[in-house]
């Protein structure tokens, strides 16, 4: 594995497979912060086989919201899971974001649920805010067995602009 601060390497390192706890660790200690990126990259038999990178991220500049069920069925029953997430002014996902999102709904859907992954969070999943944690929430809707068009609105108090997600669901 090899660990790299703003393209500079600060060096390489193997797994230590002889000792069960320490096997999947490998550290770098006393690693000074400094703003850009760092990367990891780890190697088999001298080959690239995987690689990660962070970047320091701006300030908060919009809301992003995604879907995971475009094929949302007006049933009564279906699920639409939509992330909502925080990026900077490059679309990158700011991890520090703790930022309250206010959920407002309109058409023929109700709220599910809201979660955002934090297990000593106290909010609970029926309430139409959610704080962000890691920068993300996850938003759940019903749909109704009414056709029609849904809008999710989320808002924070960080940001001016509200940010609206909408989606057209039927048979």
């Amino acid at each position: 594995m090899e660990l790299r601060l703003n393209g500079k390497s600060l060096g390489r390192k193997k797994n230590n497979l002889t000792d069960a706890k320490m096997r999947n660790q490998i550290r770098w200690n006393d690693i000074t912060y400094k703003s850009g990126s760092l990367e990891a990259i780890a190697y088999q038999n001298g080959k690239v086989v995987a690689r990660h990178k962070i970047e320091t991220t701006g300030k908060p500049a919009a809301l992003k919201l995604e879907d995971d069920n475009a094929a949302w069925k007006a049933d009564g029953q279906d699920l639409q899971h939509i992330r909502v997430t925080l990026v900077d002014k490059k679309g990158r996902k700011i991890m520090t974001a703790d930022d309250d999102v206010t959920l407002t709904i309109d058409g023929a859907a109700t709220l599910a649920a809201v979660g955002n992954g934090d297990m000593n969070s106290m909010e609970t999943a029926n309430q139409q805010h959610i704080h962000l944690y890691q920068g993300s929430a996850l938003v759940i809707l019903r749909s109704t067995r009414q056709e029609g068009t849904v809008t999710l609105t989320a808002k924070t108090k960080n940001l001016k602009n509200s940010k609206k997600w909408t989606l057209q669901k039927g048979f």
